[in-house]
């Protein structure tokens, strides 16, 4: 494949969002689409050889997106079957005791570990007639923990972030049937749920709690250990989180010694954690579609199930769901902070005192939370008018993203993208820990330059001659041939215009960076119009695409992103014969 031809492969992918404003038939829009005259043409494998079949594992939408055990199905508790669980007794006051209505009593320190943290507990139980059921413990409070992590009190949540309470609202909204109503999210493919009481219609029972030791000075602990309230759900049992898959993945890689062997993995991994990454997306189109988003988006919570052959995706910890109500002001549960609402919690009705507060902010601070495309050019680092322009621009992306809450899920999906990866491969984005990244606010620049770093990290993981895009300004030609399908380097090109356009703040085309990306858009046209030699368009196409990079902005959508998987996806899909597109 020639460079040139490269270019116009990936200007293809990115046309509908950067260049959506072309005229159809001008000198640009050929380029886009490759049609352009003196185009060198797009050659297939070098070998000649067209008997590799479909170059996309897993084609069939039946297929393998996680590697499932033969003919081995969990069979778990139907919805309408949860319910039918209840609480009869406390063994000692500690040890819960369960009754299903088949008959099957069992109690809590019977259940296999699932996984442990700060926001409850989970194991897994296995009935009489082989079904199985997922049952969390949570607690309806939270240690309060100063700056130090130290305790420094308690606080009650039996009315907020209370999955019980959760359910009961979903319940509300949906009816008398399962999936009935407007509003009803039972649809959206979250982990069915139910919340476990008593004979007695009781859900909140009194359990004593060891007080871990990392406590405050001067915070009382004489009381402890004291009874403390926990509430029950259960859930449908499921094979898997998709951190189970990215650790799997990794190993599975650490084990293969053949190149060959790798390179077939590798093309796997890259189209199934693409499928993963759209249908997630599918699902939080669907919650906010209905006015509800999951905030606390990780791999920990996206879980899977085989059946058969079929991979059945869900969310799970129903602790993540939030109205829109409660996004707008702040009161959710999340892992992953947007530097774009997180720690301002400005409801729509107080612009006057975001104003103040930003106000009384240093310039530098601004510049972290609006990026940098919005100071003026001419200002001196220190004037007013970079500070007015700062304000202004940080005022108008918060009246975008109160008005289309959606960039939130947007934010998420391009963070779960990046841990999957990071899993597999095991490379940080950034030098610390994802929540930790995304806490200390970094701004835009810093962002796009760890996306970078970040694709050159994951390229040193790979055999010599599998192309996978590690400096995405000096692509690499990729010849197909029977032994390199080219599917690391066509996605290594859609990873990084998923990540620019999903996790930075910026949530439209600012003045300056319009200006920049139209004057480059001329000379790629110029280019064309004085039939440029190839290397020169080459350059200049290249250059069109680091100025929308360097100016990127959040899709506005999950329909958005996931017009673009689907659409790189299906092309890629369809190369049955080897052609590049």
């Amino acid at each position: 494949m020639s460079n040139y031809g490269l270019a116009c492969m990936i200007l293809d992918l990115v046309k509908k969002d950067f260049l959506s404003d072309i005229t159809s038939g001008s000198s640009l829009e050929r380029i886009a689409s490759g049609t352009s005259s003196g185009n060198t043409s797009v050659s297939g494998d070098s070998s000649g050889s067209d008997d590799r079949g479909s170059v996309f594992p897993g084609k069939d939408d039946s297929g393998k997106l996680i590697s499932c055990r033969e003919n081995v199905v969990l069979e778990s508790l139907e919805t309408k079957e949860l319910s039918q669980i209840k609480i009869v007794n406390q063994s000692g006051g500690d040890n819960i005791k369960f009754k299903y209505s088949s008959g099957d009593e069992f109690d809590w320190e019977s259940g296999r570990d699932l996984g442990k943290g700060s926001f409850g507990e989970v194991k897994l139980f296995t009935l009489s007639d082989g079904k199985s059921v997922a049952i969390k413990k949570y607690p309806t409070w939270k240690f309060v923990k100063d700056e130090q992590k130290l305790i420094t009190g308690v606080r009650d949540l039996s009315k907020s972030s209370n999955e019980c309470e959760i359910l009961k609202k979903i319940d509300e909204k949906c009816g008398p049937g399962e999936k009935e109503g407007e509003k009803c999210i039972r649809s959206c493919d979250i982990v069915p749920a139910q919340c476990i009481k008593s004979l007695k219609d009781i859900n909140v029972f009194s359990i004593n709690t060891e007080l871990p030791a990392s406590t405050a000075p001067g915070y009382s602990s004489r009381e402890w250990p004291m009874k403390k309230n926990y509430s029950f759900i259960a859930m449908e049992a499921m094979d898997g989180s998709l951190r189970d898959y990215g650790v799997g993945q990794k190993n599975e890689l650490d084990k293969l010694e053949s190149d060959d062997d790798k390179r077939i993995l590798l093309d796997k991994i890259f189209v199934n954690v693409t499928k993963i990454i759209l249908e997630v997306a599918i699902i939080l189109k669907c919650l906010s579609d209905k006015e509800y988003y999951y905030t606390d988006l990780k791999s920990d919570n996206v879980l899977y199930k085989c059946d058969g052959q079929k991979i059945i995706i869900k969310l799970g910890d129903i602790g993540g769901l939030t109205t829109e109500e409660n996004l707008n002001n702040g009161k959710y549960v999340r892992t992953y902070y947007d530097p774009r609402v997180d720690g301002r919690w400005v409801p729509p009705a107080a612009e006057a005192a975001l104003r103040a507060e930003l106000g009384e902010m240093p310039v530098e601070d601004l510049k972290a939370l609006a990026g940098q495309d919005g100071v003026p050019a001419e200002a001196p680092a220190d004037s007013d008018a970079v500070k007015q322009a700062l304000t202004e621009l940080i005022v108008q992306q918060e009246r975008r993203w109160i008005s289309n809450l959606k960039y939130y899920h947007v934010y998420l999906l391009g963070y779960l993208y990046i841990e999957l990866l990071k899993d597999i491969f095991g490379v940080k984005f950034g030098q610390e820990s994802l929540k930790n990244y995304t806490n200390s606010t970094p701004n835009d620049k810093k962002i796009r330059k760890d996306i970078n770093q970040f694709m050159g990290d994951i390229r040193e993981n790979f055999p010599q001659d599998y192309l996978f895009t590690a400096d995405y300004y000096n692509q690499i030609d990729c010849n197909r041939s029977k032994k390199n399908n080219c599917i690391g380097e066509r996605f290594s090109v859609l990873i990084y215009e998923i990540l620019h356009k999903t996790i930075v703040s910026q949530l439209e085309l600012s003045d300056k960076g319009q200006s920049e990306i139209e004057g480059t858009k001329r000379k790629v046209s110029e280019a064309l119009d004085n039939k440029a030699e190839p290397s020169r368009r080459i350059y200049l196409n290249r250059e069109l695409i680091k100025k929308q990079h360097e100016y990127s902005f959040r899709y506005k959508d999950e329909s958005e992103l996931i017009k673009v998987l689907e659409s790189f996806i299906n092309k890629t899909n369809d190369d049955e014969r080897g052609e590049e597109y």
